[in-house]
Formats: structure tokens, sequence, C-alpha cells
């Protein structure tokens, strides 16, 4: 009876283990599709929300240099990539305290299928990077969806 439990403990171990493990290859996928950074990046805070018949992507940059910073778009996905550059001289200081982060940043944002790329327009302000385009409304009866072929 008691190599009974120790294997019912074994299999509960070893489900519990797989459980974790796919919980964590679900969360980095999630992370990735969902543009959130990933290790060693920098996070950027964003919006994003719709205003009448356009999609408005915010993202909050303090401190970067608009130009450490590019936009564009490939196979549907607007992908923003950029660098917060460490001040010049700052390799001769002794921190007591540092909390401001450095590097490399990408967000990456699926766009929907109705999405008007040839007017996007992005304004950079006070730290503010603001992308818009226009989303008009689907047609009554129009499908936005795609069909996939499986071979």
């Amino acid at each position: 009876m008691q190599d009974q439990f120790k294997g019912d403990d074994l299999f509960q171990n070893l489900k519990d283990g797989f459980s974790e493990i796919g919980k964590k290859v679900s969360g980095f996928m999630d992370d990735v599709m969902s543009g959130e950074p990933l290790a060693g990046e920098l996070t950027v805070r964003t919006d994003v929300y719709r205003a009448y018949d356009q999609y408005v992507i915010e993202l909050e940059l303090p401190g970067v240099q608009k130009s450490d910073v590019s936009i564009q778009v490939h196979e549907g996905v607007l992908m923003v990539k950029g660098e917060k550059k460490e001040p010049v001289g700052n390799d001769r200081v002794s921190y007591i305290k540092q909390e401001r982060k450095f590097g490399t940043f990408i967000r990456n944002f699926p766009l929907p299928v109705n999405a008007e790329l040839e007017g996007i327009k992005a304004k950079y302000d006070s730290g503010v990077l603001t992308i818009r385009f226009a989303m008009p409304p689907l047609e009554e009866g129009q499908d936005p969806s795609t069909n996939i072929n499986i071979d």
C-alpha cells in the first residue's frame, strides 16, 4: 500500500510539472504575440484604442530621441523599434541609486484587416509617440475574416 502512494505522488508531481511547463510556454507565446517586451528589452507603456474611425497607438518613450525610433509595417504587423541611450559620460559616475533603464525596445501590434496603411501618421511630442491610422467601418455583410485552406 505504501508503494502505491509513492507512485501516486510521483504521477502527481509529473502532472504538476508538465502543467507548469505548459503554462510557461503559453505565457511566453502570449508575450510574443501581444508585443510585450521580452527579457532584456525595455518596457514601453502603451495604450491602444479606437477613436471614431481611427485606431490610435500611444507609446510612452521618456528620454528617447525621435531619431532613435523607427516604425515599420510588415505582413500586417506594425513594429515600433528604438533605443533609449545612456547619457554620455555616465561611465565616470558611481551610482548611489539607479532606477532608470537604458537599452533597446521592440513592440509589435497586429493590425486589423481593414486598416488603411497608406494614411498612417506618427507624431512624437513630450516623450509620447502617437500613431494613428484610419479604420473605415466594415460595410454591411462584409466579413473581415480570412479562410485558410488546410493541406
